[in-house]
């Protein structure tokens, strides 16, 4: 479903519980989509994707704020082809090193991807060299309002017809946070919808546990059906 599409449904639905559309604002549907799109991505992991950013001379520290979790870490060589870093954790390098891996120490070309946080990487050695959209982060991510990036990794303006970046079987869920969102934030003025907003909230947590299962169970036949050994 797009962007508008799920907006669309959302006035529908809300429109069914208050018997008209005129009381509810456009502005706080768009945003209750795309808020009940990252509480479905962090609550299921459904989304995994990546952020291609600039690596920077000096640079060490590089932290994309809808990241969730990092699973690898990338950089383009003097070929311009993309290199799989090998990732690290900070408790792993301190144990190897005694702690002397963040004294200063700079390469043209980065060697280790040291995991700091959630969504916070450390490259190691500090790259001497900028490389635009030359460093790239995979994981877990939420989408957050802009849904749309160019092949630089660019993110594009925000529209109607943007395709929402989670897998089709979280759709549905979405729509169904999104208008958990706005029945909650119009009890207030309309408690007429306090028996609803309960019967909502049931059906959303349903489907969240449905999108969290098939996602288990597609990660679990990726791993079940990967070579061994994959011969290039």
């Amino acid at each position: 479903m797009t962007r508008g599409e799920m907006e669309d449904e959302l006035s529908i639905r809300i429109g069914e519980y208050l018997g008209t559309t005129t009381n509810d604002n456009p502005f706080a549907r768009r945003r209750a989509v795309w808020r009940s799109a990252d509480k479905v991505a962090e609550a299921t992991m459904c989304l995994h994707t990546g952020r291609t950013l600039s690596l920077v001379a000096d640079q060490e520290e590089y932290c994309p704020p809808d990241l969730i979790a990092i699973t690898s870490v990338l950089f383009k060589d003097a070929n311009d082809y993309w290199t799989n870093l090998h990732t690290e954790t900070r408790a792993r390098m301190d144990k190897a090193t005694g702690g002397m891996w963040r004294n200063s120490e700079s390469s043209q070309y980065p060697r280790l991807a040291v995991v700091t946080g959630p969504n916070r990487v450390r490259i190691y050695p500090t790259p001497s060299t900028s490389i635009t959209s030359g460093l790239r982060i995979e994981g877990y991510y939420k989408p957050g309002e802009t849904w749309v990036y160019d092949s630089n990794g660019t993110a594009q303006a925000v529209a109607t017809s943007d395709e929402c970046p989670l897998p089709t079987m979280a759709h549905t869920c979405v729509v169904e946070g999104a208008l958990l969102d706005r029945l909650q934030a119009m009890v207030v003025q309309h408690p007429q919808l306090t028996p609803a907003i309960g019967i909502v909230r049931e059906t959303y947590r349903g489907l969240l546990g449905d999108v969290e299962a098939n996602t288990a169970r597609h990660y679990q036949s990726v791993l079940n059906g990967a070579p061994r050994r994959l011969w290039i």
